[in-house]
């Protein structure tokens, strides 16, 4: 009965609420109400408030005040800042706050709201599908129609609270699961962190994809990280997905909000991290990715982002490496993406980076290339199937290169997701914990 009116977060006040972990988890649009929410009711911009909205379109954020109020009011609180405003917006109807979208250029799954009222501000947000965030009120002193409210808001507060103490529920979806550390590594987040969570493995089939990600909706799942072999199969079933992932055509996790489950592709952000962690130089080399599927577009993107002169993809399916180089090229406007033949005699560059995305280090089999001048021509690696050592690794350590296993990558998007569905921020201190237990497990 009362879930409708629950928001998404709480916060003790709008300057309390970490708008760079935001950013960073794919919004891009912040709707704010005024009065209680920025100011006191009725009064004009502050420094502070000034400092906070500049500082968010300075970062790249859309700012839009959508407030009750009559013009006048509305206009005078956003002169000084510059942004736009929706004045008489009838909240909690719904259409204000979808006008507001469509005057931001976003979506409702890129855009927060934050207010201070849960019937009029989260109640309507909630009902167009959007992150809610509500704050507590900055002035006590209220209109006798606002206290009444605050009156009203009481039990369903309490019962948002009892709620939020129940043990969230996160998960891995794939085929296999039985391998993975990902458990490990977010239950140790939740345990360093104090937060009340748990993160469970879910093997499933093909066919039982789309029916699962309903089922866990309904349960309130919260988050789930996508394996092998889904990471493109489960796309078609989800309510939008982030530019970047929609690009490349994969995404790892899922964030569920409103509408359904939001897609993005942390995978990407795991690779560009372990690029600096082993300092691994890519600017201006040649990049290769073994494999074509979901992980292999990740790992495409992120040499291609990074600065690779070229990216070769080499898959046993040839026509499956075209096919991503296709559409890679297609989507980024440009022609750095090649493929190449397992059969063939690719010309691989002194010095080249090389990505391994295939399954074939969890199955214990050969390497996709065994020929060891492959391994001498290049100056770093990384595995992302998540094993201490593969087939792939010995003869990476063979060759006397840079390398680095699946831990790696598997840690950094872990560690993003994790900062994606809790809207934190992991010290260098708890990743590091969980590194030492990856490494020693």
């Amino acid at each position: 009965m009362f879930r409708r009116f629950y928001p998404s977060e709480m916060k003790e006040s709008t300057y309390s609420i970490d708008f760079d972990t935001l950013y960073d988890a794919g919004y891009r649009n912040v709707i704010f109400d005024i009065d209680n929410t920025l100011v006191k009711h009725g009064a004009p911009q502050t420094e502070e408030s000034q400092k906070l909205l500049k500082g968010l379109m300075d970062k790249g954020f859309g700012v839009l005040f959508l407030s009750n109020n009559k013009e006048p009011r509305v206009k005078m609180f956003n002169d000084p800042v510059g942004a736009q405003y929706i004045y008489k917006a009838g909240k909690p109807a719904v259409k204000g706050y979808l006008k507001a979208v469509e005057m931001l250029g976003g979506t409702v799954e890129n855009t927060l709201f934050v207010g201070d009222q849960l019937f009029t501000d989260v109640w309507g947000a909630n009902n167009a599908g959007m992150h809610t965030i509500l704050v507590k009120p900055i002035d006590k002193h209220e209109e006798i129609q606002i206290v009444l409210k605050r009156i009203l808001e009481k039990p369903i507060l309490a019962s948002y609270r009892r709620y939020m103490k129940k043990k969230a529920q996160f998960g891995l979806i794939g085929n296999p699961v039985g391998h993975s550390k990902s458990p490990l590594i977010h239950n140790t987040f939740a345990e360093l962190r104090g937060d009340n969570l748990e993160y469970n493995l879910y093997q499933l089939e093909e066919s039982e994809l789309k029916g699962a990600l309903s089922k866990f909706r309904k349960l309130g799942v919260k988050g789930l990280n996508v394996t092998i072999p889904y990471k493109e199969k489960v796309i078609p079933f989800l309510c939008g997905v982030s530019e970047t992932a929609s690009k490349i055509g994969a995404v790892n996790t899922l964030k569920l909000t409103g509408k359904g489950y939001y897609g993005t592709n942390t995978d990407i952000i795991g690779i560009k991290r372990t690029f600096k962690v082993k300092d691994i130089s890519v600017k201006g080399k040649q990049g290769i990715v073994l494999g074509a599927g979901g992980a292999a577009k990740a790992a495409a993107y992120a040499l291609y982002a990074e600065g690779a002169s070229k990216v070769l993809v080499i898959n046993r399916t040839f026509e499956k490496a075209q096919s991503l180089c296709l559409s890679l090229n297609q989507a980024f406007e440009t022609n750095v993406f090649e493929a190449y033949p397992l059969s063939g005699s690719p010309a691989i560059e002194q010095g080249s980076v090389c990505i391994q995305t295939t399954s074939l280090g969890l199955k214990g089999e050969e390497a996709l290339i065994t020929d060891d001048s492959f391994y001498e021509r290049l100056s770093a690696a990384i595995e992302t199937v998540p094993m201490k050592t593969t087939d792939f690794l010995d003869r990476c350590k063979a060759a006397g290169i840079k390398w680095s296993n699946g831990f790696s990558m598997l840690l950094y998007q872990a560690v993003e997701a994790y900062e994606i569905w809790n809207n934190c921020a992991l010290t260098a201190e708890q990743i590091d914990v969980v590194r030492r237990k990856l490494e020693n497990e």
